[in-house]
């Protein structure tokens, strides 16, 4: 990461030759960045890879079946997530990451102001909400995790239903 240059002047990348990895960290604080080109191909995503980036609309390839922790942290512009049909881990529903099976919640855009929650969807994942515009949430009854931070800096968040709190079962 050291020597990092981080233009923000910088708003297209267009890539013509590449491994199937995007290493972690690869456009970290490109704020100005907001069209990519050429990661069909890709097999994984790094950690932080477009974190701090200005992506408005981020397509995940048929051929992505790793995104690293928090690969798209702090990208304030993000309106929706899609995914190719055929991608075998990883699927969107109302412009949220999914997991391929919508059972995990990964990602909802910070842009976002309302989240229609995926029919059967479990578990809501660390950080899924970060920074959202959401005011209002209700966590249908199908979900039993929610991992810690999944909220977190959700500063217009004024109503949160839950249907559990704690482990369910225990007394």
């Amino acid at each position: 990461r050291s020597g990092n240059f981080s233009p923000s002047t910088l708003t297209k990348v267009r890539i013509v030759s590449m491994g199937d990895v995007l290493p972690d960290y690869a456009f970290y604080g490109f704020t100005g960045l907001s069209e990519i080109e050429g990661i069909g191909d890709l097999r994984s995503i790094g950690r932080y890879a477009f974190a701090y980036t200005a992506l408005r609309e981020v397509s995940v390839p048929a051929t992505v079946t790793k995104i690293g922790e928090n690969a798209y942290y702090g990208c304030a512009a993000i309106e929706s997530f899609t995914v190719a049909p055929e991608n075998t881990a990883y699927a969107a529903f109302d412009g949220c990451l999914y997991s391929k099976d919508l059972s995990t919640l990964y990602l909802v855009p910070q842009t976002k102001e309302a989240v229609t929650f995926a029919d059967g969807v479990r578990t809501v994942a660390a950080g899924a909400f970060y920074k959202s515009q959401v005011r209002s949430v209700v966590v249908p009854a199908t979900v039993t995790t929610i991992e810690q931070g999944a909220f977190a800096g959700v500063l217009r968040l004024e109503e949160l239903t839950v249907p559990f709190i704690g482990e369910p079962g225990l007394t």
